[in-house]
């Protein structure tokens, strides 16, 4: 099994607007932020504020609390479940789940309505998840495995996320990243080091030319990863 290896440059390129989403809730982030399977909180730190509370839930305490045994001090962690949350309902103005319900494809629906129910009226939930039908995602898992991943995680398909998501919230925004690019940071982690820095150069305009590509339906279900910004619905 191979190392996993990520060029971080590249990932940064890569990753920039993905990473930056969390911190445009903030405004409305007034109360209780919660970081659905937020291994170290990290993610969701720019969303403290000295007015709301951030709590992070994953099901593995020891990746909460980080390597020290100490959790990061913006951040509450509480291990957890998303299909079982410890929560009362109406509680939270902000939801962040990233790359989260591929890790139950068989219990979506139940894992919607946890997080429907743990939301305020109106409260946001903002979804980053990867993509199935991807192709270069495809090419990474095949040559270059890794052991990261958990064996029940099952990347989930655009087309049927979004049915799910429609089902208990309203969608307010839509976005589609990386087509060509999903490879690039496994990639330029393993070129010589003389050559990374062109290579990081061309990332930039491949970007680009995903984010032209993916304007057309045709491409967006080929997408490495979906990002939806969605309501709790008024009753």
């Amino acid at each position: 099994m191979l190392q996993y290896k990520l060029d971080k440059e590249s990932l940064n390129i890569l990753g920039n607007e993905l990473r930056n989403k969390p911190s445009e809730l903030l405004s409305f982030a007034r109360k209780y932020v919660l970081d659905l399977g937020g291994n170290t909180g990290k993610l969701v730190t720019s969303l403290k504020t000295k007015s709301n509370k951030v709590l992070s839930i994953d099901i593995n305490r020891d990746i909460l609390v980080g390597a020290n045994k100490k959790p990061l001090p913006e951040i509450e962690p509480i291990q957890g479940n998303i299909l079982y949350l410890p929560f009362k309902d109406n509680t939270f103005d902000v939801a962040f789940a990233r790359a989260i319900f591929h890790h139950v494809p068989g219990n979506l629906e139940l894992a919607f309505e946890e997080v429907e129910r743990v939301l305020a009226v109106n409260g946001l939930l903002l979804i980053e998840e990867p993509s199935y039908h991807n192709p270069f995602a495809y090419i990474v898992r095949k040559a270059f495995p890794t052991t990261s991943h958990e064996v029940e995680e099952q990347t989930l398909k655009v087309s049927h996320l979004k049915r799910v998501v429609y089902k208990y919230l309203y969608v307010k925004e839509i976005k589609y990243y990386w087509l060509l690019s999903y490879t690039i940071p496994h990639v330029i982690a393993r070129l010589p080091k003389r050559i990374k820095s062109v290579a990081r150069i061309l990332l930039k305009g491949l970007v680009k030319f995903d984010t032209f590509l993916l304007k057309f339906n045709f491409f967006k279900p080929f997408c490495g990863y979906v990002m939806i910004l969605c309501q709790k619905k008024t009753r």
